[in-house]
């Protein structure tokens, strides 16, 4: 299915830097909620800066890739759709070093999805509040 490409490009992004192309693929401004804070990123620059410190702890944990699968999708409301995605994070010998279950919330674009808002739901992989600090103070 496409969508399941749409969110495993997104990690995919994320975990190579290619910043501008994961933000090509949301809206301005992006809210994204993560352990009960929220930050709106206002810019494209300022997401991109939050998107390198979220990839730094990924790293730092050892990830090297990640597999996403979506495991529910709501019904369509006009152009609008939300996805839960579970991500599992991976080290260079395949082995899981961690999970997470995401809600996008999206519209449909001229050229496909465009992310709206996200919510971490569910992390096990970075569970320590400083992690999240410095993800939210981007």
């Amino acid at each position: 299915m496409a969508y399941d490409c749409f969110f495993q490009d997104i990690s995919n992004s994320v975990l190579t830097g290619q910043f501008d192309r994961l933000s090509a693929k949301c809206d301005v401004a992006l809210p994204v909620y993560v352990d009960g804070r929220v930050i709106v990123y206002q810019t494209r620059a300022a997401m991109q800066a939050g998107l390198e410190i979220y990839r730094a702890i990924l790293r730092r944990d050892g990830v090297t890739r990640a597999e996403t699968r979506i495991v529910a999708q709501s019904l369509s409301r006009g152009r609008h759709s939300t996805f839960w995605v579970e991500t599992t994070y991976l080290d260079s010998g395949n082995q899981k070093v961690g999970g997470a279950t995401i809600r996008y919330f999206c519209r449909r674009g001229a050229c496909g999805l465009v992310v709206q808002m996200v919510e971490y739901l569910e992390t096990s992989w970075a569970t320590r509040v400083q992690d999240f600090e410095s993800f939210l103070a981007a």
